[in-house]
């Protein structure tokens, strides 16, 4: 599988796609289904002085708000060479085991094949990486 791969995770463990989008861009397009208002991502892009749905630390605000707040999880597959390589990266609101179970069955639905690709978890003061087999417990 390659290509983009992304998701938003919802509270109540449903796939939101956004492989043909950006994470940030899904939020912007549809604030209501996150619980925001136009003029709170208005708002946020304004104090940090960029424009509505640049990469920069407004998208970061509005991610980490989105994940410790409002219950969501970012989730992107990498298909990188270097260091980590290819691997699942998790924005969490915590670290809890009530995440850890969430993200397990993420992994169910999607079905990776990979039992060995890093998966990594971040939140806004921590992160950690796991093998993928030993976060789902094999």
């Amino acid at each position: 599988m390659y290509g983009k791969v992304a998701y938003w995770l919802t509270p109540d463990n449903g796939l939101i796609d956004v492989s043909n989008s950006s994470h940030i861009e899904c939020v912007v397009n549809f604030p209501e289904t996150f619980g925001l208002t136009n003029s709170f991502i208005g708002q946020v892009y304004i104090r940090h002085g960029e424009r509505v749905a640049s990469e920069g630390e407004a998208r970061i605000e509005i991610i980490h708000h989105l994940c410790s707040k409002k219950g969501f999880i970012r989730c992107r597959r990498y298909f990188r060479s270097g260091k980590l390589g290819d691997h699942w990266s998790f924005t969490v609101g915590d670290h809890s085991p009530e995440t850890l179970d969430r993200i397990r069955k993420f992994f169910k639905k999607v079905k990776e094949k990979d039992r060995h690709i890093p998966v990594k978890l971040t939140s806004a003061n921590h992160q950690e990486v796991y093998e993928l087999s030993a976060l789902m417990g094999e």
